[in-house]
């Protein structure tokens, strides 16, 4: 990513997924963008996003190497988050996901902290119960059940 894509003043969904990226930059003048997909490349951290905080409303980062949503909390107006296959490992990683009031689905299939909270059986729950908002989990509706027992699991 360089200081080119500032040039694309119009573009509504960039797309630069499989091509090695390590760092996100250049978006700047990127002032009516609302999707990014970056998916399979390696990433490791979410900042330049904030360039694209405005406008940004969906975030495909699927594929990286994520160890941290560090970041995410400044896109107020994000409603789509795919972050599956990334280093997602302790809930502390997922934090910021709670500024983030406008999210309405959010894919973290296959980092880690997944498959540990899974192996309890309340993976949903605990999302649920962080972000009662959200709408869908990993492809699947989040349901009033979950929030509640989620909210309840972590004394909300």
């Amino acid at each position: 990513m360089d200081a080119t894509l500032s040039t694309l003043k119009a573009c509504k969904h960039l797309a630069l997924s499989s091509n090695n990226i390590e760092k996100i930059t250049g978006l700047k003048g990127c002032e009516r963008l609302e999707i990014l997909s970056l998916g399979r490349n390696q990433i490791k951290k979410l900042d330049g996003v904030e360039d694209v905080a405005e406008t940004l409303q969906e975030l495909w980062i699927s594929y990286n190497i994520l160890g941290s949503l560090k970041g995410v909390e400044k896109l107020s107006k994000l409603r789509v988050l795919y972050c599956a296959q990334n280093l997602i490992t302790k809930w502390a990683d997922f934090e910021p996901l709670k500024e983030c009031k406008a999210l309405e689905e959010l894919i973290l299939v296959g980092n880690p902290l997944v498959d540990e909270a899974s192996k309890s059986g309340d993976y949903r729950e605990q999302v649920a119960g962080r972000m009662p908002w959200l709408k869908k989990l990993d492809g699947a509706p989040v349901t009033d059940d979950e929030r509640a027992a989620g909210q309840e699991k972590l004394g909300g």
